[in-house]
């Protein structure tokens, strides 16, 4: 799953924990799970295709 971290931040790969009832998912940072959780709705989320890692570290 790739998430923002702001407005005018790019993209970056996040792992999704679990799904809300509002449509939203509570996520953490691949690379800093230290970070704790965040929450972006699912318009705000965009998907990594399978097999596909060219590019994510």
């Amino acid at each position: 799953m790739l998430a923002c971290q702001g407005q005018m931040e790019g993209r970056w790969e996040a792992v999704v924990l679990y799904t809300k009832a509002n449509d939203s998912f509570v996520l953490r940072w691949h690379d800093f799970p230290d970070d704790g959780e965040i929450t972006r709705a699912r318009k705000d989320l965009g998907l990594i295709p399978p097999n596909s890692r060219e590019g994510l570290g």
